[in-house]
C-alpha cells in the first residue's frame, strides 16, 4: 500500500478507491487491515507525506517541487501541513536539522 501511495501522490489524484484497485482488495478489507495496524488511510497518507517531506528537504528540493511530489495542489497547502507536522517552516527545519553546528 505504501509503495502505491508514494507512486500516486505526484499524480494528484490519490483516493482510497485507487489504492484498493492497485492492491486488489476491497475498501472494507483495506480499512480492516489498516485498523489492525492502528492506522487509517488518511493517517497513512499523512505519515508518508511527513516522512517524504524530510527526505526531499535533505535532498535539497525546493518547496514547490516537494509540494508537487507529495500531491498538494499548492505550495501553500504543503507549507501549512509542514508547519503542523514540525512546528516550523521548511527553511527553519532544514537549517536546524541538516546543518552542522
Amino acid at each position: 500500500v505504501v509503495e502505491y501511495v508514494i507512486d500516486e501522490l505526484p499524480k494528484g489524484n490519490l483516493t482510497i478507491e485507487l489504492i484498493c484497485d492497485r492492491v486488489g482488495m476491497s475498501r472494507s478489507t483495506l480499512h480492516r487491515r489498516l485498523k489492525e495496524e492502528n492506522a487509517s488511510f488518511n493517517q497513512l497518507v499523512s505519515d508518508i507525506r511527513k516522512a517524504l517531506s524530510k527526505t526531499y528537504l535533505k535532498q535539497g528540493m525546493n518547496v514547490t517541487q516537494i509540494a508537487f511530489l507529495l500531491g498538494y495542489s499548492t505550495a501553500g497547502n504543503f507549507l501549512s501541513a509542514f508547519k503542523r507536522w514540525f512546528g516550523m517552516n521548511p527553511t527553519a527545519f532544514r537549517k536546524k536539522a541538516f546543518t552542522l553546528h
